[in-house]
């Protein structure tokens, strides 16, 4: 790559998204979801994952990366909640709390260190179970339903829906669950439902939701900010938003675009814009000026010689998970 190439790339890092970039309407589409001059995705956008759903479920096919993805979201999301209702269940009340030695655990015997953990562990799952069951999640932008189907699986939550703007995304989503047994029931007796939706042309300004995830979206959408108040607004007080997209720098163009979608084939070319990158300190600053605590970010970054996706602490650098509470 020239080298201004890489300097322009690298300035790029302090570009901030511009939340009123709109869209070409003129451009043709094949798919027959919503397309107007108000809508979260593009034309383009959603032609390109319409052409793409007939082969979300395919492990080894064009989605590959993101089932590969799809127990970090579950790792992430599961931690977000833990630390948020461990440090609420803190500050409530004193009982129940397991006494851990103010020392490195690792200095105590074997078998002591691992009656700890499992305490411990046992605790954070009991508090996470009794605290989410009543809970309403939302899988916003769930394409085929990859997440939706995994949060339906917990059987931690009262009600699972997934949303999405293309028709052939959620087609492809129902049939898949109509195919397994559990989820069949789960489609049958409603804790898990899909529907075509559009944030921006949604009539139902009632239905709140506890928590509500939304991975792998903000960086196909034009008006990034925009839907995430639109989330923000359909998230109850007290409850969670996830979301994951990409840092706009020069990490992000080699691993992404360069790397990902012309030398490794992991993703189909055309499928990321760097134009529409986020940096996570966007998202942070957005979540602070709309009364959204921040949880936890994290860095998550693909290893092709594992052939897995790592979570680690660079939270600037490349894709990153991000969650907050709505105060």
């Amino acid at each position: 790559m020239h080298k201004t190439q890489i300097k322009r790339l690298i300035n790029l890092r302090s570009v901030h998204v511009n939340p009123n970039i709109g869209f070409n309407p003129n451009i043709a589409t094949t798919t027959n979801a919503v397309a107007n001059n108000n809508t979260s995705f593009s034309t383009l956008e959603q032609s390109h994952f319409a052409k793409l759903a007939p082969t979300w479920w395919d492990p080894s096919g064009n989605q590959r990366i993101l089932h590969l993805m799809n127990s970090k979201r579950i790792e992430f999301i599961r931690a977000t909640l833990t630390k948020k209702l461990s440090e609420s269940a803190n500050k409530n009340k004193t009982e129940d709390t397991i006494y851990i030695p103010k020392f490195n655990k690792d200095l105590l015997p074997n078998s002591v260190r691992l009656q700890v953990d499992t305490m411990q562990q046992t605790y954070l799952d009991e508090l996470l179970t009794e605290n989410v069951k009543n809970w309403k999640v939302l899988d916003m932008g769930c394409g085929g339903g990859l997440l939706t189907e995994s949060l339906s699986r917990l059987s931690m939550f009262e009600n699972v829906k997934g949303y999405d703007i293309t028709e052939e995304c959620i087609q492809v989503a129902k049939a898949h669950a109509e195919n397994d047994m559990q989820l069949k029931e789960n489609l049958a007796d409603g804790t898990l439902s899909y529907e075509i939706k559009d944030l921006f042309n949604d009539p139902d300004q009632t239905t709140k939701f506890n928590m509500i995830c939304c991975f792998e979206m903000l960086e196909h959408v034009d008006e990034p900010f925009k839907v995430l108040d639109c989330l923000k607004d359909k998230l109850e007080t007290d409850g969670v938003l996830v979301l994951s997209t990409i840092n706009k720098e020069l990490v992000s163009y080699l691993t992404t675009i360069l790397a990902a979608e012309h030398v490794l084939n992991l993703v189909p070319k055309g499928t990321h814009d760097f134009n529409k990158y986020i940096n996570c300190e966007d998202i942070e600053n957005w979540g602070f000026k709309n009364k959204m605590e921040l949880i936890d970010a994290k860095g998550v970054m693909f290893n092709p010689i594992k052939d897995e996706w790592e979570l680690h602490d660079k939270k600037d650098v490349g894709n990153y998970f991000i969650s907050f509470r709505k105060l």
